[in-house]
This record gives C-alpha cells, sequence and structure tokens, in this order.
C-alpha cells in the first residue's frame, strides 16, 4: 500500500480533562468514570452475592423515591429487579441517585446545561455523552434535569453505543444477582475471575478494584433489591438485544451502525487471519470506494481531530477514543488522515479509499517521521505507544506497523468484519 507523499496537517491542542464522578455521602473516587474497552477473551461465571454484613440499613438515605423510580423504569423495559438494582449499586456512588448531580458535590438547578467539562447527572455524564442528553433534551422538549429523561437517555446509550451491557445482563438473566448486575453495569476493571460476567465495554466504569466495588457500590444494590422485592416484579426480558456469546461467535462488527461498535478484535488481516480484505471484499463489507464511497462516509473526530470515516467504521473509531481517555494514555495526537476521495498513489486496494482506516502523527515526512511508512519493511523508530496499538485491536483495528513488509507505523485499518468470500 504505497502512501501519497504529501499530506494535511491537522494541528489542534487537545485539552484533558480529568474524569470525577460524583458520590453523595459515599467516599469519592480517584479513579476515572466511564472506561470504555472490551476483552475478547471475556467467559461467563457468577460472582457470590455480597454478605448481609456489607448492606447498608438504610439503602440511600434521602433519595428513596428516586431509588423506585429507577427499579421501576428499568423493569418496565423488560429487566429484573436484580438487574435493574445495578443501576442503584453505581448511581449511588456517582450521583448518590440525583438527577441534578453535578461534580464536585454540588447540586443544580432544575434545567441546568451541564458543564462539557464537569460530570453530570444521574451517572455522570461527561463531554460528548453530555450533549447526546442535551440533544434529547432539546428534542423532547424536556429538561436536562428530568430524572425521566436520563432514564431515556440511559436506555438509548444501552442499546447503541454500550449494547454490550444488555448483551451481558440478558446473558446472564437466570443466575442474576444484585452483585453481579452492578459489575456488568460497573465493566471490567480488573482480572479478577468475577469480572468476566462484565462486558470490558464499561458503561459505569470507575476503574474500582472488585473488593472497592464490593464496598462502595454492591451494598446499596443488595439494599434496593431487598427492600423492593416482592413489591416490584420482574419484567419479561429484555428484546432484541441478543447475547454476548452469540456476538462473538459471529466474529464482532456485522450489524456496526455509527455511535456503536461489537467488535473485539480483528477478524480479517493484522491479528485476524492475516489476510486483508481484496477490492471485492472491501465493496462488500464497505461500498464503493473513492468518490462513490460519498454516501457512505460521515464527519466524526478521533481526539478532536476531524476525520472522515465509513459509517460502519465510526462507532468503533469512537471505542477506541473511549477507551484511550479512560486510561489516560499519555500521547497527543495532532496529525489524522483517513477517507481518499481520489486514488493517488494507493489504488483501490487501500482501506482509506472506503473510510476504514486512519493514519496518525507521521511527522514532517512519511518515510523518516514520527510513525513512518517503510517500503522495505525494516524496522524503525516510532512513537505511538503500546497501550494506543492495543486500543485499536480491542476494537477490530489491525496496524500497518505490525506487517512484515512494507511497516505502516502510522496507520490503523478496520478488520473486525468478515465480508466472506
Amino acid at each position: 500500500m504505497i502512501k501519497t507523499a504529501r499530506l494535511v496537517l491537522l494541528a489542534i491542542l487537545i485539552l484533558t480533562v480529568g474524569i470525577h464522578p460524583v458520590a453523595g455521602a459515599i467516599e469519592i473516587s480517584s479513579k476515572g468514570d466511564m472506561i470504555v474497552f472490551y476483552d475478547s477473551n471475556a467467559s461467563g461465571c457468577a460472582p457470590a452475592s455480597a454478605s448481609a454484613s456489607t448492606i447498608p440499613s438504610g439503602g440511600t438515605k434521602g433519595n428513596e423515591k428516586n431509588i423506585e423510580i429507577v427499579l421501576r423504569y428499568f423493569t418496565g423495559k423488560g429487566l429484573t429487579l436484580a438487574q435493574a438494582s445495578g443501576f442503584i449499586g453505581n448511581m449511588t456512588q456517582e450521583s448518590g441517585v440525583n438527577p441534578n448531580a453535578e461534580y464536585p458535590g454540588k447540586t443544580v438547578p432544575d434545567g441546568t446545561i451541564p458543564n462539557f467539562y464537569r460530570a453530570f447527572g444521574l451517572i455522570q455524564w461527561l463531554d460528548s455523552r453530555q450533549t447526546g442528553l442535551i440533544n434529547l433534551a432539546q428534542t423532547s422538549n424536556r429538561k436536562t434535569t428530568d430524572i425521566d429523561l436520563q432514564l431515556d437517555y440511559i436506555w438509548q446509550e444501552l442499546n447503541t453505543s454500550y449494547k454490550s451491557t444488555l448483551q451481558a445482563l440478558e446473558a446472564h438473566r437466570a443466575e442474576m444477582t444484585p452483585e453481579m448486575a452492578t459489575i456488568i453495569l460497573h465493566g471490567k476493571s480488573g482480572s479478577e475471575p468475577e469480572f468476566n460476567v462484565a462486558p470490558a465495554l464499561g458503561y459505569e466504569a470507575s476503574g474500582d478494584s472488585l473488593a472497592s466495588i464490593r464496598s462502595k457500590r454492591v451494598p446499596y444494590a443488595v439494599a434496593a433489591y431487598n427492600k423492593y422485592k416482592g413489591v416490584i416484579a420482574d419484567g419479561a426480558g429484555i428484546q432484541g438485544v441478543g447475547t454476548t456469546s452469540t456476538l462473538t461467535a459471529t466474529g464482532g462488527c456485522a450489524a456496526i451502525v455509527s455511535g456503536e461498535c461489537s467488535a473485539t478484535k480483528p477478524v480479517m488481516g493484522q491479528g485476524g487471519n492475516g489476510q486483508q480484505m481484496s477490492v471485492s471484499q472491501l465493496v462488500s463489507a464497505y461500498g464503493p470506494g473513492g468518490s462513490g464511497a460519498k454516501p457512505n462516509i460521515v464527519d466524526s473526530t478521533f481526539m478532536g481531530l476531524p476525520v472522515k470515516m465509513n459509517k460502519k467504521v465510526v462507532g468503533c473509531l469512537k471505542a477506541v477514543e473511549d477507551e484511550i481517555k479512560a486510561k489516560n494514555i499519555n500521547y497527543k495526537v495532532d496529525q489524522v488522515a483517513s477517507w481518499r476521495e481520489s486514488d493517488g498513489q494507493v489504488g483501490m486496494s487501500s482501506y482509506h479509499m472506503y473510510g476504514a482506516a486512519i493514519d496518525i502523527n507521521w511527522g514532517n515526512d512519511i518515510y523518516t517521521g514520527r510513525n513512518p511508512y517503510v517500503p522495505d519493511g525494516s524496522a524503525r523508530p516510532y512513537d505511538i505507544p503500546q497501550a494506543y496499538i492495543d486500543a485499536f485491536r480491542n476494537h477490530g483495528w489491525s496496524w500497518g506497523g505490525a506487517w512484515s513488509s512494507p511497516k505502516d507505523y502510522m496507520h490503523f485499518e478496520f478488520n473486525g468484519i468478515n465480508p466472506g468470500r
């Protein structure tokens, strides 16, 4: 794959924002919120229920009404009471189950428009996730602090970007406990076997250890479950989400749409079957290339820089960005290149022609710069950290720096979809 000699330099200063949840009367976590990544080796297991000695006597003081609203909302969507109680465990730690909560420990007036850089609401949304909440408020003519609005937005996220959470809840429905629901909704945050029930795409993940989750989150889930057992009936089931085991077996992103990523690793190319897609396979997977791809190209961003990507891969690029931000990986992206309308020197075999590839930080020269393109395949220095490479791989992207020849250290291409043969 030959690189063009001239690429447009895009430089934007990235503002790194620390993410801190609000936690009512509970100790504030020092870890980041909303950790988003996948573990392709995850397998199911059922953690034991929390012991009675860890259960608080009164649940979340002052928010009993909100707790009941939350439980009735999610059981009304088909969840069991045990599944719904996991929301209470996490919301208590994040916001005290207060839709008006803003970090640090502030309760804002009704109708407040969230501050992009301050965690807000029941689950302490930040940055672009706040934007989605604001948009839903505007389109439905409701206040951002409306608890029903926030619950609707949670359900919207769980059916799009965080669908793997619903899949995990449904996959373990039969053996569900309040503790398991809390862990699934929290997401992976360690290597303990109990985390195997959770999708590594963490909806509420804070980076807390398993012990911390059990001490700070699980007790409130158990207390809510015990209080409303026999009062609030289980829902009939979560419809149309499938299960994580089915998703893994089919290899990933067969049904990816903007804002959603189901891929856990490449199934083609580097890191997958070792074979890049042919032109016919690229067309089968992504539609026509070059100028013909325009109907399938959408405007997006990566680490603050504008990119034009195929609508089938933009969700998995966002998943990479979420993991990078959540892990606080110290690496500044100030150059990106994505879809190419004209083939130039690359030819129609390039993933760039279909909006399914992105180049990062090539420097002043693509052949000798920071992350060079090396036609003869010889090893050269590069500065993309391994954690970035891993984040891309975790969401279905192959890295050109791992090719035998040529080596393309700046290049990532999406191989989380199997086009068939």
